[in-house]
């Protein structure tokens, strides 16, 4: 049996949820497991967590699936242990094939990807034009000592012009 969290913080950008979400657990029509809820209204790429062991679990905007990985990944000042993330299935899978994209190997070079559950679009309400997929990240430190900075100019670069061999990109 899971251990329950000792606290969770929501981090919601629309401000109609944020009441909503506030409503529903002071009338305890959503529980809480008696687990303190911090819920913040706030862009989620300018939260900074203050915990030094946390987890992210989100369902996320596809459009900025990007931005909120670099930002746990890359810019916040303590990376998550883990990120669960629902996002569109085919997002989540180029992630998963370090081969394939500059997404790809900046993931690979912060934490473990593996696919999770697959989740039709037939699920949502309204239905989506594309099915999604949770992620699930493990970070890991194993290239700490390539820079950052350095490494995404060079995967950038390297994917400039994919038509070209790797050579003449770089």
């Amino acid at each position: 049996m899971r251990q329950k969290p000792a606290s969770l913080t929501l981090v919601e950008f629309d401000t109609k949820m944020v009441e909503i979400l506030k409503h529903r657990i002071l009338t305890q029509d959503l529980s809480t497991y008696e687990v303190p809820i911090d819920i913040i209204n706030l862009d989620v790429l300018k939260f900074v967590p203050t915990q030094s062991n946390y987890k992210v679990i989100a369902n996320i905007p596809y459009y900025i699936t990007s931005p909120i990985l670099t930002h746990f990944l890359s810019e916040v000042p303590q990376a998550p242990s883990e990120l669960v993330i629902l996002m569109q299935k085919e997002v989540a899978e180029r992630i998963c094939d370090i081969r394939q994209s500059v997404l790809s190997l900046s993931v690979a070079k912060k934490a473990e990807a593996r696919l999770s559950v697959l989740v039709p679009k037939h699920c949502f309400v309204p239905m989506p034009k594309v099915d999604s997929q949770v992620l699930h990240l493990t970070t890991h430190r194993h290239f700490q000592e390539v820079n950052d900075h350095a490494f995404q100019s060079l995967i950038k670069t390297a994917f400039s012009n994919p038509r070209k061999k790797l050579l003449s990109n770089l």
